[in-house]
């Protein structure tokens, strides 16, 4: 989407109030120079203070290349990029964070220069139909893991209470595993027994 700035009509409307009411109030004062170049310079200070004031709008403006399929995707593809950008406030993990910053940026400028260039489009098709939703699903699934995981750290404590009935006895493991290895290193001039 390409954004407009929309100036505000609020300063002109200050600065052509300034010019009625100075009329209304004192009409004679208009009838000389000096009077009319303080009622300008009065305009233009007002017409500056409301911009300042009432700075305006910016709107978004669609991008329209005529294809209404190509449109839609290019509108779906917008939505996958801001449910990344969604998704990346709820992780807590600075390196997926970063990269999903890196990724959100690249995506900005790609639709920053298919707004300069409609025509562009099927040079980001497979960012719009491979690359966004694959990492929309992969968000997905990170976010049910890590909900699942804070489900398992509240959860109660598993039954029976004592974890010495799941534990294994490690000794025979230990002994087990030190007579399977072999503590010196095989030469191709030693044979195996």
């Amino acid at each position: 989407m390409k954004k407009v700035h929309i100036k505000s009509a609020i300063p002109i409307y200050l600065a052509a109030a300034l010019w009625l009411i100075v009329g209304l109030i004192a009409p004679k004062f208009l009838m000389k120079l000096p009077g009319l170049l303080v009622t300008a310079a009065l305009s233009v200070a007002a017409y500056f203070v409301g911009s300042k004031l009432f700075p305006g709008r910016e709107v978004e403006q669609q991008i329209t290349t005529g294809d209404a399929a190509v449109d839609r995707e290019i509108a779906t593809a917008r939505e996958r990029l801001e449910n990344l950008r969604k998704a990346n406030d709820a992780i807590p993990d600075p390196e997926i964070s970063g990269n999903l910053d890196r990724m959100y940026k690249a995506g900005t400028q790609i639709f920053n220069e298919l707004n300069r260039d409609p025509k562009k489009v099927g040079l980001v098709r497979r960012f719009m139909s491979y690359y966004l939703p694959t990492s929309e699903k992969l968000m997905e699934q990170y976010q049910v893991l890590m909900n699942a995981d804070t489900r398992a750290k509240t959860s109660p404590a598993p039954w029976p209470p004592s974890s010495a009935a799941w534990a294994l006895p490690p000794t025979p493991l230990k002994s087990a595993l030190t007579t399977c290895t072999r503590t010196t290193r095989w030469t191709s001039t030693q044979r195996s027994r």
